[in-house]
């Protein structure tokens, strides 16, 4: 798809050089792809500001309206032959991407990738390592609170207050670099925790991580917030591997933390 983009932008500049656009067409052009460029650039302004990738996803439907309108433009005065050449080009390419998730989903569908969890019962394209730790992080938790007792995940783990069926003790959900969350915050957070007397912390291997949106924890964000987990809480369980460097799908690892003065 990109390659056609690329002779699609080649034959309009070739065209626009050459004469071969009226007046009325040229005026068309510049506005349509002004204004597209416009939201585009909107769509992406919240990647460009923190860098944090899956926020490229906002600008995706003007890219593909960017896409087709370029294509159509290089193509319009074609031959028949031509314009139906393109159109089953990108049949082909829509086809092809459904066939690759379907494998990858067929694939997916084996014990090894199956969540069973009550609130999972899924079948998941992550690793195996993945759902292991996922799962025994689950029924670590469950087996250790109390009946509707909250429990606080972080940096960025709303998933497993999902499938234990429990709320976030927090109105803050997220905590990485990119959320760029002030003193005070942190504070309202201590002070929840604080009211509620929160016995158990899960963090997930994110705490430390090398993606210049998410940071290390109480270095690049939240100083007090690690202070005080330090002074009030201890390790007691960690699943998974803590040596990989992790990743939003793949390398999972988790530690329970528990209250220091709790029983």
């Amino acid at each position: 798809m990109a390659i056609g983009i690329f002779i699609s932008l080649i034959k309009i500049i070739v065209m626009w050089r050459t004469n071969s656009l009226n007046g009325e067409q040229k005026k068309q052009l510049k506005l349509i792809l002004f204004l597209l460029l416009i939201f585009y650039l909107i769509g992406m302004h919240e990647f460009i500001c923190n860098g944090t990738d899956y926020r490229k996803l906002w600008a995706k439907p003007f890219s593909a309206l960017l896409s087709f309108f370029i294509i159509h433009i290089a193509f319009a005065r074609s031959s028949l032959l031509i314009r139906w050449g393109v159109v089953a080009t990108i049949l082909f390419y829509i086809f092809y991407g459904h066939c690759l998730r379907s494998i990858i989903l067929i694939r997916a569908i084996n014990p090894s990738s199956y969540l069973a969890l009550s609130r999972g019962e899924v079948y998941s394209a992550n690793p195996p390592e993945w759902i292991k730790t996922v799962q025994e992080t689950t029924a670590y938790l469950q087996d250790h609170l109390k009946p509707n007792e909250p429990f606080f995940a972080m940096p960025y783990d709303p998933l497993y207050y999902f499938l234990t069926a429990r709320s976030s003790p927090t109105r803050h959900l997220i905590f990485v670099v990119c959320m760029h969350l002030p003193p005070v915050q942190e504070q309202d957070v201590i002070q929840s925790l604080e009211q509620q007397r929160i016995r158990y912390v899960l963090m997930s291997s994110r705490i430390a991580s090398n993606e210049k949106a998410v940071g290390f924890f109480g270095r690049d964000y939240c100083p007090l917030l690690k202070e005080y987990l330090i002074k009030n809480f201890e390790t007691v369980a960690e699943f998974g591997d803590w040596t990989k460097e992790p990743d939003w799908s793949n390398y999972h690892a988790t530690m329970i933390l528990k209250r220091k003065s709790s029983e």
